[in-house]
């Protein structure tokens, strides 16, 4: 399915309910485009790993609020990968909870 409005604004209101809820992320990549041009398949945010939880649930709660009949959730490790699907329409974005990256690894050294 080709990227469109529809996808760039439930990115943009999942952006600032990460920001109102001070959940700190980064995009992994394909983000120059981003929000009104994706030239990927899905979008990967890489979220502090305290935060997995509460940043899956905005994504749930954004494509409630966008009419998304049917949502989808796979689990591989710390990424979850969130489906969100109508007849007509789908995105997927996925939610990792660290990043490691030859051998090195990110995370909250606050939480340990």
């Amino acid at each position: 399915m080709r990227w469109d409005n529809r996808h760039s604004g439930i990115l943009e209101k999942i952006y600032l309910k990460f920001n109102n809820e001070n959940i700190r992320y980064f995009i992994l990549r394909n983000y120059e485009g981003l929000p009104n041009v994706n030239s990927s398949k899905d979008v990967d945010f890489i979220v502090d790993p305290i935060s997995v939880f509460k940043a899956v649930n905005i994504v749930k709660q954004v494509y409630k609020e966008n009419e998304i009949n049917h949502y989808y959730e796979v689990q591989f490790g710390k990424m979850y990968c969130c489906h969100g699907i109508n007849s007509d329409f789908g995105i997927h974005i996925d939610i990792i909870g660290s990043y490691v990256s030859k051998g090195f690894g990110c995370t909250n050294l606050a939480s340990s």
